[in-house]
């Protein structure tokens, strides 16, 4: 009897060990920014979503007339796989679906409707530092674009390396922030990248955030494009986490607007 009574005490404890060592799920979106973590070991997290984008603009009709053309794109599925292969590296393979949509207010003639796939990115995330005082948590990510072969518009392997870096403010806030570069196609141009996400857990389950992200064409030296942005995330369980977000375009005039929603669920648990 006394075996019996080691034998349920030892897993209980071997069970509650193993529930105080799970933990909670660090996702790479809603936002635009990337995390400086890298997924648990041997553990496979999926996070996809949608999101759907609109810009309007004047442009020219007949003579002295204008009209407004809608640019309308929709990204259903955007899928983001993720693999912890050790304690410093996570593999990682995204793909995106895009349905294009042209619509002028008076030449609904020239109407266009089109879809396609993206470039399939595969790559990995390294962790190149922990954070310590004001020296922030920091990762790398290294990633190759590949056309598919079912795909009508993207020929090119485009490459791209973004560092991430995330201080901790308080318990309850923490500043993530990234900088990097990605080739542009076939004519070998290159974007200069950066984000900048402040975020907050509101309670237990439920986290916002605020960010500014955009690029710069290097070659053609042109004015960056910036975004502003901000969402919620819901932590369902410790695996499972659901995010709605939305922004628009700040540095144009411009009407251009984004809103998307997803779900990430990490396994095993």
């Amino acid at each position: 009897m006394k075996k019996i009574k080691l034998l349920i005490f030892c897993l209980l404890a071997l069970n509650t060990l193993k529930s105080q060592t799970v933990t909670e799920i660090i996702t790479d979106r809603p936002d635009a920014t990337e995390s400086a973590f890298t997924i648990p070991v041997y553990k496979l997290q999926i996070e996809g979503g949608f999101e759907y984008s609109r810009n309007k603009e004047t442009v020219e009709y007949l003579l002295n007339s204008t009209q407004e053309r809608s640019d309308i794109n929709i990204k259903t599925p955007t899928l983001l796989l993720r693999y912890g292969l050790n304690d410093i590296t996570e593999l990682r393979a995204g793909i995106e679906y895009i349905t294009n949509k042209v619509e002028y207010s008076k030449s609904p003639d020239i109407n266009s409707n089109s879809g396609d796939f993206q470039n399939l990115t595969i790559g990995a995330k390294f962790k190149i530092g922990e954070a310590k005082g004001w020296i922030p948590e920091s990762a790398v990510i290294v990633e190759g674009g590949f056309p598919l072969l079912v795909s009508k518009t993207s020929k090119s392997i485009i490459p791209s390396i973004v560092f991430c870096f995330e201080n901790e403010l308080s318990d309850r806030l923490s500043l993530t922030y990234n900088l990097g570069a990605e080739g542009e196609g076939e004519d070998g141009s290159a974007n200069l990248l950066y984000t900048i996400s402040l975020g907050a857990d509101i309670s237990k389950n439920v986290g916002v955030f605020v960010e500014n992200f955009g690029q710069r064409n290097i070659q053609l030296n042109n004015v960056p494009v910036s975004y502003i942005d901000g969402g919620l995330s819901f932590l369902a369980k410790n695996n499972l986490q659901f995010d709605v977000y939305g922004g628009t375009r700040i540095n144009k005039n411009t009407n251009e607007f984004f809103v998307g929603a997803g779900v990430s669920y990490r396994i095993p648990n």
